[in-house]
């Protein structure tokens, strides 16, 4: 969803805004993680629906400054969930939230946009690890090693050394 790209139906009026979180009463709620906006002053407030708090009411975050933002304007639908631009021309690139590149590099052409919130791809199409990441400490590599370019989790108690190894994992790695 572009910031421009708003459709123009009232979806319902803020009820309470605390900092970034904007409660709206409406007639018919939005699904959750839909793009709503609000333009107190002409310049979208873009927000996303993150609880439904009853029947009638959602509270939403604010994705931009809630300045001007007050009980009884009108919340427009913004017409599906928020989503980025993907494909090769994103690759190394610094986006903000509504997919516009900050980098002050040349714009970058898409070959889709898609939903920031949606749900895993199916196991099927999973790729199965086809190398190792080398760490070059001896004991991971071993008895837990990497996939590269998959993800792994690190906990432990207090004082254990959490810190130390993800260092070392930096040092040897990059």
């Amino acid at each position: 969803m572009l910031i421009n790209d708003h459709s123009t139906a009232c979806l319902g009026r803020i009820e309470a805004v605390q900092g970034p979180v904007v409660d709206i009463c409406c007639d018919q709620p939005p699904p959750l993680h839909r793009a709503l906006f609000v333009q107190p002053d002409g310049t979208p407030c873009v927000l996303e629906v993150l609880r439904e708090l009853g029947e009638r009411h959602v509270r939403a975050i604010a994705l931009h400054r809630t300045t001007g933002l007050a009980r009884g304007l009108p919340v427009m639908d913004g017409g599906g969930p928020l989503d980025v631009p993907v494909g090769p021309g994103c690759l190394g690139r610094i986006l903000d939230v509504f997919g516009a590149p900050l980098d002050d590099q040349p714009a970058f052409e898409a070959q889709g946009r898609r939903p920031l919130v949606a749900p895993p791809p199916p196991l099927s199409e999973a790729r199965a690890a086809t190398s190792v990441l080398e760490t070059g400490i001896k004991v991971i590599d071993l008895l837990c090693p990497f996939v590269r370019g998959g993800k792994t989790g690190l906990f432990g108690g207090a004082g254990v050394g959490k810190t130390v190894l993800i260092t070392e994992f930096m040092n040897a790695v990059i």
